[in-house]
């Protein structure tokens, strides 16, 4: 996995996820809480996910903190646990800032993660990132 494919997919998930029209749903998100949301398709869980986006950029952070990658992008079928790493310095090649980290994905489109332990490969992002929050659809 190159770094340069994750820098432009970074970029164009900050473009995609700032120009999508929600309504909001009441929903309470913790501050600095971390999210998986699971559930069955179509029932709403990535609408959910671009609402806490545009949730915490409402309260003042800014579109560049938010790192949106949606695994079903065929760039990234690749991608295995140990590139994570990958995404923390494509995204400090670009900002000096505490990312806040957004992830896509589902038990088809990608079975190498879905495969591997995600909860163990994460284990950085929580010294780097501000919060990160996973969506996986089944």
């Amino acid at each position: 996995m190159e770094r340069e494919i994750i820098r432009k997919i970074i970029i164009e998930g900050q473009e995609f996820v700032n120009e999508i029209p929600l309504i909001k749903r009441p929903f309470f998100f913790e501050k600095n809480g971390n999210y998986v949301f699971v559930g069955i398709r179509q029932a709403g869980k990535s609408y959910l996910l671009y609402q806490r986006i545009q949730q915490l950029i409402e309260e003042g952070h800014s579109i560049e903190e938010m790192v949106y990658i949606n695994f079903d992008d065929e760039r990234l079928r690749q991608f295995t646990t140990h590139d994570f790493d990958l995404i923390l310095q494509a995204y400090a090649s670009m900002f000096n800032l505490r990312p806040i980290l957004f992830f896509l994905t589902s038990s088809t489109c990608h079975p190498k993660l879905i495969g591997e332990q995600w909860s163990d490969s994460l284990v950085p992002f929580h010294n780097h990132c501000f919060a990160y929050n996973i969506l996986v659809e089944r």
